[in-house]
């Protein structure tokens, strides 16, 4: 015999819904964070889990252990998509930052423009890496973005700082 279907809400009252939220939202948060979402995009995915359980209510458990196991399943379908549709962002690295990495080695004197200048001389995926890796991402999310391994990353990194070491000798 089929289990009793389990029972779903049958209060859409805003206060009743506020409560679902407070509950869950710092949990859907950690699960997007763990899944490699990052700054304002985690708010921006929490809200939009949220906004599709308020349109979804009548499918929401009411049993609050149940609930956990939704907002997850929600959540990381959120996830998935956000890294689907950011996977080729890649950002460019200001050059101020790029000039203090090679200030010690050329002075402080026009480094910027001597710093973009050095990085647009290397290969696409040097570049690509190196300019991700002076702005903070990991090795991991960098072979996210770019869609390579970790060590594939980890090597073209390692390229590009010994090609800009040679180029500025």
């Amino acid at each position: 015999m089929h289990a009793a279907k389990e029972e779903v809400l049958s209060s859409k009252s805003e206060a009743d819904f506020a409560a679902i939220v407070r509950e869950h939202r710092g949990f859907v948060r950690g699960v997007l964070r763990r899944r490699g979402v990052r700054g304002a995009d985690v708010d921006d995915l929490t809200q939009n889990t949220f906004v599709i359980a308020w349109e979804r209510q009548n499918e929401l458990p009411r049993k609050r252990s149940k609930q956990r196991k939704w907002f997850a399943g929600v959540a990381f379908r959120m996830a998935q998509n956000w890294h689907r549709s950011n996977w080729h962002r890649v950002e460019l690295v200001d050059p101020l930052k790029l000039g203090k990495m090679f200030a010690p080695l050329i002075g402080d004197i026009e480094a910027r423009a001597i710093a973009a200048a050095l990085v647009e001389r290397l290969p696409r995926l040097q570049r690509d890496v190196a300019c991700l890796r002076l702005q903070g991402f990991s090795f991991s999310e960098i072979a996210s973005k770019l869609e390579i391994s970790r060590s594939m990353a980890f090597t073209h990194w390692q390229k590009a700082q010994t090609a800009l070491k040679e180029i500025v000798r």
